[in-house]
Parts: structure tokens; C-alpha cells; sequence
């Protein structure tokens, strides 16, 4: 998606693209047009976002802090993907966590973050998760105060 989507969006501004979508319940993909115009910010969430190799298409990245426990009982309340809580877990456990796992491993996304967002009360009182809620890694320390100013002026 990067190549095909974000990168001429960065490049361009601009793009009209026609792609596979499915509901997270779906059994088949069908073709979904998508236009965008005068992009001035592009705001990608994804948790395989911060692999190495799209590393240097960011201005700023931010990793959400949450252990997988509570990742799982957030998945379990918003049953979201349609599935029982027996299948939940198993797809949790079988394939989500295991994959994320060997991109941690991989390609150290925490490491490589920014900022760092702790989002989840298991992690309260652990050093390395900032302990106020937001903790910047020491790259995100020259753009801190921009960002900060650009935040206030446009919420």
C-alpha cells in the first residue's frame, strides 16, 4: 500500500486509487475507489507501520504502549472483528500476537519511535513508558516544541 498509496499521495498531494477492501468479517475482498486532494497530512495507524523499510517515510511517528493482556480485553469489549471470544482468542493468540512478536523483534518499532504513548494502566510506574503518558525518545526532542504549538493552535 505504501507504493501504491502513500508515497505518491506524499509526493503529489494528491491521488485517486482503486483498491481491495473487506470488512474485517468478510469472506472476499470487493474494489473500493478512493480520491484524495490538497493532502497536507497524512496520518497512517497501523501496528506493522514502523517496519524498517518504511522508516524513512515519516516526519513523525508514535508508538502506543499497551501490553498484549490488555489488548485482548480491549479486542474481547469491542468485538469488533465479529468473532465469539473463543475465536477471538485464538486468533489473538495464534496469529496477531505471534506477528507482532517477530516484527518487535525485527524491526525494534518501540526503539524507533518518537513519541512514545502509554496507553494502558497495566504499564503505570515502568520507566520506560514515559510515566506522564507521552515520553519522547531523543529524536522527537528538536520538533517537541513545533508540535506542541500545532496541536494548541489546531484542536
Amino acid at each position: 500500500m505504501f507504493q501504491q498509496l502513500v508515497l505518491p499521495l506524499k509526493q503529489q498531494r494528491q491521488h485517486r486509487i482503486v483498491a481491495d477492501f473487506a470488512e474485517e468479517t468478510a469472506t472476499e475482498y470487493r474494489k473500493q475507489a478512493y480520491e484524495f486532494e490538497d493532502v497536507d497530512i497524512i496520518l497512517l495507524e497501523g501496528i506493522f507501520l514502523l517496519k524498517r523499510a518504511h522508516r524513512g517515510h515519516f516526519d513523525l511517528t508514535l508508538w502506543v504502549d499497551c501490553t498484549f493482556e490488555t489488548a485482548l480485553e480491549r479486542a474481547l469489549q469491542r468485538g469488533q472483528e465479529g468473532l465469539s471470544a473463543a475465536d477471538t482468542i485464538h486468533a489473538y493468540e495464534t496469529i496477531y500476537f505471534p506477528a507482532q512478536r517477530i516484527h518487535s523483534a525485527e524491526d525494534n518499532p518501540r526503539a524507533a519511535a518518537d513519541l512514545i504513548i502509554k496507553n494502558d494502566p497495566r504499564l503505570d510506574g515502568e520507566p520506560s513508558s514515559g510515566g506522564g503518558g507521552i515520553s519522547p525518545n531523543e529524536s522527537a526532542q528538536p520538533i517537541l516544541p513545533e508540535l506542541r504549538r500545532m496541536l494548541i493552535q489546531n484542536c
